[in-house]
Protein backbone atom coordinates (compact mmCIF):
# COMPACT_ATOMS: atom_id res chain seq x y z
CA UNK A 1 0.00 0.00 0.00
CA UNK A 2 0.92 3.76 -1.02
CA UNK A 3 0.90 6.51 1.58
CA UNK A 4 0.30 10.05 0.31
CA UNK A 5 2.51 12.61 0.60
CA UNK A 6 2.02 16.00 -0.07
CA UNK A 7 5.94 17.61 -0.72
CA UNK A 8 7.21 16.88 -4.14
CA UNK A 9 9.78 13.87 -4.53
CA UNK A 10 12.45 16.47 -6.15
CA UNK A 11 13.11 19.96 -6.16
CA UNK A 12 14.38 21.49 -10.11
CA UNK A 13 16.39 24.11 -8.93
CA UNK A 14 18.94 21.34 -7.57
CA UNK A 15 18.55 19.30 -9.92
CA UNK A 16 19.77 21.89 -12.78
CA UNK A 17 23.26 20.78 -13.24
CA UNK A 18 22.12 17.46 -14.81
CA UNK A 19 22.34 16.80 -17.92
CA UNK A 20 18.96 16.03 -20.22
CA UNK A 21 18.89 12.61 -20.13
CA UNK A 22 18.52 12.84 -16.09
CA UNK A 23 16.06 15.46 -16.77
CA UNK A 24 13.78 13.52 -18.48
CA UNK A 25 13.97 10.76 -16.19
CA UNK A 26 13.06 13.58 -13.12
CA UNK A 27 9.92 14.34 -15.53
CA UNK A 28 8.69 10.88 -15.93
CA UNK A 29 9.30 10.66 -11.78
CA UNK A 30 7.03 13.95 -10.95
CA UNK A 31 4.36 12.71 -13.46
CA UNK A 32 4.43 9.43 -11.65
CA UNK A 33 4.31 11.37 -8.19
CA UNK A 34 1.40 13.17 -9.23
CA UNK A 35 -1.01 11.57 -7.73
CA UNK A 36 0.09 12.35 -4.45
CA UNK A 37 1.98 9.10 -3.30
CA UNK A 38 5.47 8.61 -1.25
CA UNK A 39 6.39 5.03 -2.30
CA UNK A 40 5.67 2.33 -4.79
CA UNK A 41 5.67 -0.93 -5.26
CA UNK A 42 7.65 -3.30 -7.74
CA UNK A 43 7.38 -6.96 -7.45
CA UNK A 44 10.97 -9.04 -9.56
CA UNK A 45 11.38 -12.26 -10.86
CA UNK A 46 12.56 -14.88 -8.56
CA UNK A 47 14.63 -15.50 -11.46
CA UNK A 48 17.09 -12.45 -11.18
CA UNK A 49 18.85 -13.16 -7.98
CA UNK A 50 18.67 -16.55 -7.32
CA UNK A 51 15.63 -16.88 -4.50
CA UNK A 52 12.57 -19.30 -4.28
CA UNK A 53 9.99 -17.27 -5.00
CA UNK A 54 9.62 -13.76 -6.74
CA UNK A 55 10.45 -10.51 -4.42
CA UNK A 56 8.38 -7.44 -4.10
CA UNK A 57 10.58 -3.86 -3.86
CA UNK A 58 9.52 -0.76 -2.35
CA UNK A 59 10.44 2.36 -3.85
CA UNK A 60 10.35 5.24 -1.85
CA UNK A 61 10.65 8.86 -3.32
CA UNK A 62 12.63 9.99 -0.99
CA UNK A 63 15.76 7.88 -1.99
CA UNK A 64 15.09 8.45 -5.70
CA UNK A 65 15.85 12.13 -4.92
CA UNK A 66 18.89 10.73 -3.08
CA UNK A 67 20.27 9.70 -6.00
CA UNK A 68 20.07 12.91 -7.85
CA UNK A 69 21.52 14.71 -4.88
CA UNK A 70 24.35 12.86 -5.01
CA UNK A 71 23.46 11.74 -1.06
CA UNK A 72 22.50 7.90 -1.13
CA UNK A 73 22.08 4.80 -2.68
CA UNK A 74 19.57 2.54 -1.47
CA UNK A 75 19.32 -0.59 -1.57
CA UNK A 76 16.04 -1.07 -3.46
CA UNK A 77 17.55 0.78 -6.31
CA UNK A 78 20.07 -1.23 -6.78
CA UNK A 79 17.57 -4.49 -6.73
CA UNK A 80 15.29 -2.53 -8.98
CA UNK A 81 18.90 -1.65 -11.40
CA UNK A 82 19.89 -5.27 -11.07
CA UNK A 83 16.57 -6.29 -12.49
CA UNK A 84 16.81 -3.88 -15.41
CA UNK A 85 19.69 -5.12 -16.47
CA UNK A 86 18.51 -8.63 -16.32
CA UNK A 87 15.56 -7.99 -17.99
CA UNK A 88 17.28 -5.95 -20.87
CA UNK A 89 20.34 -8.91 -20.81
CA UNK A 90 17.57 -11.21 -21.44
CA UNK A 91 15.84 -8.83 -24.25
CA UNK A 92 19.25 -8.84 -25.91
CA UNK A 93 20.09 -13.01 -25.58
CA UNK A 94 22.95 -12.21 -22.96
CA UNK A 95 21.33 -13.08 -19.44
CA UNK A 96 21.12 -16.85 -20.19
CA UNK A 97 24.37 -18.39 -20.37
CA UNK A 98 26.49 -15.23 -19.59
CA UNK A 99 25.75 -12.95 -16.68
CA UNK A 100 24.28 -13.67 -13.47
CA UNK A 101 23.46 -11.11 -10.95
CA UNK A 102 23.81 -11.48 -7.04
CA UNK A 103 21.60 -9.69 -4.33
CA UNK A 104 22.68 -6.63 -3.05
CA UNK A 105 20.53 -7.16 0.18
CA UNK A 106 22.19 -10.13 0.87
CA UNK A 107 25.77 -8.71 0.66
CA UNK A 108 25.33 -5.89 3.43
CA UNK A 109 27.93 -6.11 5.92
CA UNK A 110 25.78 -4.31 8.63
CA UNK A 111 22.55 -6.22 8.03
CA UNK A 112 24.14 -9.66 7.59
CA UNK A 113 26.55 -11.72 9.30
CA UNK A 114 29.71 -13.55 7.16
CA UNK A 115 27.90 -16.74 7.47
CA UNK A 116 25.08 -15.60 6.02
CA UNK A 117 26.42 -13.72 3.01
CA UNK A 118 28.69 -17.19 2.48
CA UNK A 119 25.40 -18.77 2.73
CA UNK A 120 23.50 -17.13 -0.15
CA UNK A 121 26.80 -17.13 -2.24
CA UNK A 122 27.11 -21.17 -1.98
CA UNK A 123 23.80 -21.25 -3.03
CA UNK A 124 23.55 -18.46 -5.87
CA UNK A 125 26.78 -19.80 -7.51
CA UNK A 126 24.97 -23.17 -7.26
CA UNK A 127 21.99 -21.78 -9.32
CA UNK A 128 24.17 -19.66 -11.11
CA UNK A 129 26.53 -22.50 -12.46
CA UNK A 130 25.81 -22.37 -16.12
CA UNK A 131 26.51 -18.66 -16.47
CA UNK A 132 30.58 -17.11 -17.49
CA UNK A 133 30.42 -13.88 -14.94
CA UNK A 134 28.34 -13.59 -12.07
CA UNK A 135 27.60 -9.80 -10.90
CA UNK A 136 26.72 -8.17 -7.85
CA UNK A 137 27.07 -4.74 -5.54
CA UNK A 138 28.12 -5.21 -2.26
CA UNK A 139 28.22 -2.81 0.98
CA UNK A 140 31.14 -2.65 3.50
CA UNK A 141 33.62 -0.02 5.01
CA UNK A 142 30.46 2.68 4.59
CA UNK A 143 30.19 2.53 1.24
CA UNK A 144 29.25 0.33 -2.06
CA UNK A 145 31.15 -1.48 -4.58
CA UNK A 146 30.78 -3.99 -7.44
CA UNK A 147 32.04 -7.37 -7.75
CA UNK A 148 32.61 -8.92 -10.79
CA UNK A 149 33.18 -13.33 -10.34
CA UNK A 150 34.71 -14.68 -13.06
CA UNK A 151 33.17 -18.27 -12.71
CA UNK A 152 35.39 -20.72 -14.66
CA UNK A 153 38.86 -18.95 -13.80
CA UNK A 154 37.62 -18.35 -10.33
CA UNK A 155 38.65 -14.88 -10.60
CA UNK A 156 36.81 -11.78 -8.89
CA UNK A 157 37.27 -8.47 -9.73
CA UNK A 158 36.29 -5.82 -7.41
CA UNK A 159 35.78 -2.20 -8.04
CA UNK A 160 36.32 0.14 -5.27
CA UNK A 161 36.13 3.68 -5.20
CA UNK A 162 37.61 4.29 -1.97
CA UNK A 163 41.51 2.78 -2.30
CA UNK A 164 42.19 2.91 1.39
CA UNK A 165 39.81 -0.07 1.76
CA UNK A 166 41.50 -1.99 -1.25
CA UNK A 167 42.06 -5.64 -0.40
CA UNK A 168 40.61 -5.38 2.95
CA UNK A 169 36.94 -6.49 1.44
CA UNK A 170 35.02 -8.61 3.83
CA UNK A 171 33.74 -10.36 0.83
CA UNK A 172 36.98 -11.92 -0.10
CA UNK A 173 36.77 -14.46 2.57
CA UNK A 174 32.91 -15.49 2.22
CA UNK A 175 33.34 -15.75 -2.45
CA UNK A 176 36.17 -17.77 -1.54
CA UNK A 177 34.49 -20.17 1.04
CA UNK A 178 31.54 -19.97 -1.48
CA UNK A 179 33.32 -21.39 -4.39
CA UNK A 180 34.86 -23.64 -2.45
CA UNK A 181 31.47 -25.14 -1.43
CA UNK A 182 29.87 -24.73 -4.65
CA UNK A 183 32.57 -26.75 -6.68
CA UNK A 184 32.40 -29.30 -4.26
CA UNK A 185 28.67 -29.71 -4.46
CA UNK A 186 29.11 -29.09 -8.23
CA UNK A 187 31.39 -31.97 -8.69
CA UNK A 188 34.24 -29.57 -9.86
CA UNK A 189 36.45 -31.14 -7.07
CA UNK A 190 39.91 -30.17 -9.15
CA UNK A 191 38.58 -26.61 -9.35
CA UNK A 192 37.93 -26.50 -5.50
CA UNK A 193 41.82 -26.55 -4.54
CA UNK A 194 42.34 -23.60 -7.09
CA UNK A 195 42.27 -20.21 -5.01
CA UNK A 196 40.28 -17.24 -5.38
CA UNK A 197 42.58 -14.67 -7.20
CA UNK A 198 40.97 -11.14 -6.71
CA UNK A 199 42.04 -8.55 -8.86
Amino acid sequence: MSTKNKKGPLNKDELSHLDVHCQRLEDMICSAYSGGYSLFTIEISNLVYSYESPIKLIIMFADIREIFRYEWLNISILQLWGSFLYEYGTQCGVTKELVGFLCPDRLCTYMHSSVEMERYLTAALKKQQDKRYVIGAFYESSHWMLVVFYLRDNIAYIFDSDQATKKKWEIKSCLSLAWKRYSFRAGTRNMSKKKTSFK
